[in-house]
């Protein structure tokens, strides 16, 4: 160098290369930072997969082993305590167990014979209106026709030859629920009937005259049926014409019909409209505590629900004096064991 311009352009060359250079090398050093981190990050999203599929694996060896044998198990594995799953297959483990449910759901459903399924249905259906909170008797046969069995009524060809020459009478339909009732009447008075519901009627007969049709309530013109939440069996059906049915179900065996009775009517009125292809008219059905409101010859009346001595051993309605209130004394419940179905 040996002028100052010489230098000067030399400053003014390196000042203009500079910016360059330095951007090469940040480039340089940026990218080498980025295949760093990169090659980090595929090592742990690695070692999460190879975790997972390693957990994945232990989960299902473990489901494995223990559900291995289910097919030959009377409950097809129901008393099996399912393993805890890992926090990354909780989604996984709650759609396996419900397909589990379903499997085990076909494999019971398989063993029932095809005449068993409308007794299924029906307490399927009173499941859904009551609730699994008393017993609702899912354990023992289900025979809704109750007067036309020779074990439960004596006249029971009685019975069934009276039905007969009605059917040709009355445009009653098919019997639905059929059972000797204790009715209330309106000065209180305890009175032992027989009433059958059918697909269009309710018919109430007197069994001690060979079961002689007293009355006839249309199925159109039932609006709800009332019944408590207890063991009393009482059924209350409100009708339109101002003129409420209050009655107790009957039986020798002292078994609780009334989910029977409501799992029938439900059965029935899906079963109407699967046939017409039309919606059906759903009565509403009320399950709950004493007293039950309801109308007796125009005028609005309680009944209310009380336990009686144990001497008595059968259902008796009682009328308060000076007041529109009823009470029926039912005898104290049996023991009973709650099941599940």
């Amino acid at each position: 160098v040996q002028s100052i311009e010489t230098l000067a352009q030399l400053e003014h060359m390196r000042s203009v290369l500079l910016p360059a250079v330095i951007k090469f090398l940040q480039k340089m050093w940026r990218g080498a930072l980025a295949r760093q981190r990169y090659k980090i990050f595929y090592a742990m999203f690695k070692i999460v997969r190879k975790f997972r599929a390693w957990k994945f694996k232990i989960y299902l060896l473990t489901l494995i082993r223990r559900f291995s044998g289910v097919r030959e198990m009377r409950d097809f594995g129901k008393s099996l305590d399912w393993p805890e799953a890992p926090f990354i297959l909780r989604r996984f483990h709650i759609k396996l167990y419900n397909t589990f449910r379903r499997w085990r759901l076909r494999q019971r459903l398989k063993t029932v014979q095809a005449d068993e399924w409308p007794q299924i249905k029906c307490k399927i259906a009173a499941l859904e209106i009551i609730g699994n909170k008393r017993d609702l008797g899912l354990n023992r046969q289900w025979s809704a026709d109750y007067l036309a069995l020779g074990t439960e009524n004596p006249q029971s060809s009685v019975y069934v030859a009276a039905m007969n020459s009605m059917m040709y009478r009355e445009d009653a339909g098919a019997v639905i629920f059929s059972s000797i009732v204790k009715k209330l009447g309106s000065r209180g008075k305890t009175t032992e009937r027989a009433v059958v519901f059918c697909e269009h009627q309710i018919l109430k007969l007197d069994h001690k005259k060979e079961y002689r049709l007293l009355k006839t309530i249309e199925m159109a013109d039932v609006t709800e049926i009332s019944v408590t939440s207890g063991d009393d069996q009482l059924v209350v059906i409100h009708t339109n014409d101002e003129y409420d049915i209050a009655m107790t179900l009957e039986n020798s065996k002292k078994e609780n019909r009334v989910p029977e009775l409501l799992g029938s009517l439900r059965m029935a009125i899906i079963t109407a409209g699967e046939t017409s292809g039309t919606i059906p008219r759903e009565v509403k059905i009320t399950v709950q505590k004493p007293p039950i409101n309801f109308i007796m010859s125009g005028s609005q009346h309680v009944i209310d629900v009380e336990e009686a001595d144990e001497s008595q051993q059968e259902n008796k309605f009682r009328k308060e004096s000076g007041a529109k209130r009823f009470v029926l004394q039912a005898p104290p419940p049996s023991p009973v064991t709650v099941t599940n179905l």
